[in-house]
């Protein structure tokens, strides 16, 4: 089994990655930054980029667009999450949901970014979002 070099693998990941996803991961990952006092480069911008596959990331990038358009409604920031305010979207959301696996992809997406974000650990029944919170996070 061949490995990759990081910075071939970011270079790869980072290419596939949609707009949209490219400026959720730079708003989470500022977001960290300001926490923890890093300043961010645009090379660990594009290292911790490639932590997952670009269509993950894709895909996450598309829940969290709807995350975002409900927080600017309710006059609040998108990242760290709120564990209050997420239940309550997530509750909304899930009304035309036929099964709960919409419900679960939302939270995991959400929670990916709030991670990155350096936000608590939410206290959250999703059933994914738990094994995504246990592997570790750059």
């Amino acid at each position: 089994m061949s490995t990759m070099s990081s910075e071939r693998r970011a270079a790869e990941r980072q290419s596939k990655l949609s707009k949209q996803a490219c400026e959720v991961l730079r708003l989470a990952y500022a977001c960290m930054a300001e926490r923890k006092g890093i300043i961010m480069t645009p090379a660990l911008l594009e290292a911790w980029s490639s932590y997952r596959k670009a269509s993950t990331v894709n895909q996450y990038a598309q829940k969290f667009r709807l995350w975002t358009q409900y927080c600017l409604q309710e006059g609040i920031e998108p990242l760290p999450v709120s564990e209050g305010q997420l239940a309550a979207w997530l509750a909304a959301m899930a009304l035309s949901d036929k099964t709960a696996s919409p419900t679960d992809n939302r939270c995991v997406a959400i929670m990916y970014f709030h991670k990155i974000a350096g936000g608590k650990r939410a206290n959250l029944n999703c059933t994914s979002a738990n094994k995504v919170h246990q592997k570790s996070m750059p």
